[in-house]
């Protein structure tokens, strides 16, 4: 010892050295236990590896997802800046407040937010090793976060690599906002979009686009508009064209609306931000007055558009908390394992409100601005979503169409309506849903029972009604303008959907080529007073050509599609898929077979009119009998309904009718034959089926057994061998 040197501490024998006792230096040689702002980047490190950038992955891909629901490049910076450092400056502000009571605990704290974050990371690789096995895949995920905490807290090469690791969430934050897809929502790629000179001959112009109907949704037995199902499909097309082979360009509105906006097939790789120099509105704007209404896209540039449908009725305030309360839903969905993310609601059908936000607390009546008989209520009502809120006002827009205009009109309407969420019958009313799900459908596919399948389609065909209603008022609106005999009216969908088992609902197979790619097409050209079926190979694309050949406008463009009443095409049918990002191509002659087979069974399945749409599942012998003399004791089985408070106090007017008599099972299996009775008469029959969360039912009944009356009384039954075993009823 040097002699300037203290003399060394001395410890009695068998007490650990207080540093490492403590954790600061866990072994011999170890460096110190790191800083408080150490720590913190660390944590940063690995929430942002564990955490952030599976949903970014996810996202990157996705720039449509923020277009769709109107959200601002400001808020997807805003979102993932707090998604990325708040949760980790959280997390070290409490570790900074246990240390000032106890420096060794701030460190246990510090080491079980290192276990939790390497377990979430480690949870990505169990589950796909196990990926049937829930709790066997939580526990290996959790025991390599615990031996990880140890080794950190052992070996200082541990807590080294993740301080090199540091610089993660800044990388993860510019792949994301920089060099994704996404930087479209954040940089707009503003193109100069100058309106055409030329005003043409003053044709007004009405563009409707449904969204996710295929053609055969609207056709009889004999491939004809299915009139008596459909009357204003029917009326169109008694005074105008109908393509009866048109297909669309893309299976996903993102693009197929812009191909039929621009006249263009959408590129492999389409960016939803992206400004159209060439499309109807650019077209159209010199000589007409453009309404516009893109319930997705934004094809429209802000010159000519300046305001958007998503955002009419929302604040950024709500708008980013929609976003965030989503964007949750997702990230739950992404990091959970398959057995749990089943459980949850179903982020694939549709760009928000995955939750389904309804509304339970409203009362039936409790609406200030009573309802539209076409488009639904004015504001919001029992179990109503933020879906439909947007379908409402997005429908309402069309009231623009008779007002007054100081030149021609050029409208685009585009609704999601029949797509998901399917929850309206013809005439507007709404029946409320207890979840956010379609029963069947699995991460957007199909399961394997026919049924759910089945009854799918009935929902689907029922809110295909409400869009021929809407379909009607609109057309009563052109023509009360004075409008209608010279105008180009043009009716269309975006693209088709799919009711097959074992198959995916929204992207485009062979196996499913007609549902998807056949789409409804009617054209009533200026002056036309006589129906005609074309069956030409028109496409989208053709429909901006036809829109400048009848307006007289020469835009001095090359379009990709011909006017439709010049089509000459040939050779297959060509739809983007957006699961694979490229064409599908498919023998036209094929498609047209296949559909064949589609109508054969759907007509089979739900025939004639209105009445049948309310019958499916089996011992449809029984509907409309008493149910008295069919009474059988009740066994162990029992149902409880959802929201049975619903039918004790039934206000029509309210636009809610609670005609989805659905719920929870027990006691039963799947597949047992039910039956539901209004008022003692049998009025619906169905199955029960499996769920993630256990055995359900869901049984649409006629809502004219439940209009006008105040207080109903609801009883669901098994059927055994033509006999009603009651499980539980509701209402009075």
């Amino acid at each position: 010892m040097a002699p300037d040197e203290p003399p060394a501490e001395k410890v009695p024998a068998g007490t650990a050295e207080p540093a490492a006792a403590a954790g600061d230096e866990a072994g011999k040689g170890n460096a110190p236990w790191p800083s408080l702002l150490v720590r913190g980047l660390q944590l940063a490190a690995l929430w942002s590896i564990a955490v952030v950038w599976p949903l970014f992955d996810v996202l990157r891909n996705g720039a449509d997802f923020f277009t769709a629901r109107g959200n601002t490049g400001t808020d997807v910076i805003i979102y993932s800046l707090i998604h990325v450092f708040v949760p980790p400056l959280i997390m070290v502000g409490i570790e900074a407040l246990v240390d000032l009571a106890s420096r060794r605990a701030g460190r246990i704290v510090h080491l079980a937010f290192i276990a939790g974050l390497v377990a979430i990371f480690a949870l990505q690789f169990t589950k796909k090793l196990l990926p049937t096995y829930t709790s066997p895949s939580l526990l290996l995920a959790l025991a390599v976060g615990v031996l990880f905490a140890l080794l950190y807290a052992k070996e200082s090469a541990v807590r080294s690599v993740l301080t090199w690791l540091s610089p993660a969430p800044l990388v993860i934050l510019a792949l994301f906002l920089f060099l994704s897809p996404v930087r479209d929502v954040i940089f707009p790629p503003e193109g100069e979009a100058k309106p055409v000179a030329a005003k043409g001959n003053g044709t007004p112009v009405f563009l409707i686009i449904f969204d996710e109907a295929p053609a055969a949704t609207l056709m009889n037995r004999q491939e004809l508009v299915n009139s008596a199902r459909f009357p204003n499909f029917g009326a169109l097309g008694r005074t105008s064209t109908w393509y009866r082979n048109n297909s669309t360009a893309s299976d996903g509105t993102i693009a197929g609306v812009p191909a039929i906006l621009s006249g263009e097939r959408p590129p492999d790789r389409p960016s939803p931000a992206r400004t159209y120099p060439q499309s109807f509105y650019t077209l159209l704007d010199s000589g007409h007055d453009v309404i516009n209404a893109e319930a997705q896209t934004k094809v429209c540039p802000r010159t000519i558009c300046p305001t958007r449908v998503r955002s009419q009725d929302s604040d950024s305030g709500s708008r980013f908390k929609a976003l965030v309360k989503d964007l949750w839903l997702v990230e739950r969905r992404v990091l959970y394992p398959p057995e749990l993310a089943k459980r949850l609601p179903a982020v694939d059908t549709n760009f928000e409100d995955f939750g389904g936000g309804i509304d339970f607390d409203l009362k039936p009546g409790q609406n200030p601005e009573g309802i539209d008989a076409r488009f639904g209520s004015n504001a919001p009502i029992t179990g109503e979503s933020i879906a439909n809120r947007i379908l409402a006002r997005t429908a309402k827009l069309s009231t623009q169409i008779d007002g007054p205009h100081s030149r021609p009109p050029a409208v685009v309407l585009h609704m999601e309506v029949p797509h998901v969420p399917w929850r309206f019958e013809q005439s507007g009313l709404q029946y409320p849903i207890s979840e956010n799900k379609v029963p069947g459908l699995i991460d957007d596919k199909w399961g394997p029972n026919q049924y759910l399948v089945d009854v799918g389609l009935q929902r689907f065909l029922l809110q295909t009604q409400y869009a021929d209603s809407i379909l009607g008022a609109i057309i009563d609106d052109v023509k009360k303008s004075g409008l209608w005999n010279r105008s180009l009216f043009i009716v269309t969908t975006d693209h088709g959907t799919s009711f097959k088992t074992r198959t995916v609902r929204r992207s485009i197979l062979t196996k499913n080529y007609a549902e998807m790619a056949n789409t409804p097409l009617f054209v009533k050209y200026p002056g036309q007073t006589r129906g005609k079926i074309d069956d030409a190979h028109t496409n989208a694309i053709d429909i901006l050509p036809t829109i400048a050949k009848y307006t007289d406008i020469d835009p001095g463009w090359k379009f990709e599609g011909q006017p439709l009443d010049e089509v000459t095409r040939s050779g297959p049918v060509i739809v983007r898929s957006s699961q694979l990002k490229g064409p599908v191509k498919y023998p036209f002659d094929k498609m047209l077979a296949q559909r064949r087979v589609i109508v054969d069974r759907w007509t089979s399945l739900f025939p004639g009119g209105d009445a049948s749409l309310y019958r499916v599942g089996p011992n449809q012998d029984l509907i409309g009998k008493q149910v008295a003399g069919l009474e059988e004791p009740a066994g162990k089985a029992k149902a409880k309904l959802a929201r049975p408070s619903l039918y004790e106090d039934i206000q029509p007017e309210s636009g809610v009718l609670p005609y989805n008599v659905a719920g929870r099972l027990t006691g039963m299996g799947s597949g047992r034959p039910l039956a539901v009775a209004v008022n003692g008469k049998v009025a619906a029959v169905g199955e029960s089926y499996d769920t993630p969360e256990g055995v359900r039912f869901g049984i649409i009944v006629p809502p004219s057994t439940m209009a006008g009356s105040r207080s109903v009384k609801v009883t669901v039954y098994e059927v055994v061998d033509g006999r009603l075993r009651p499980l539980g009823s509701a209402g009075g």
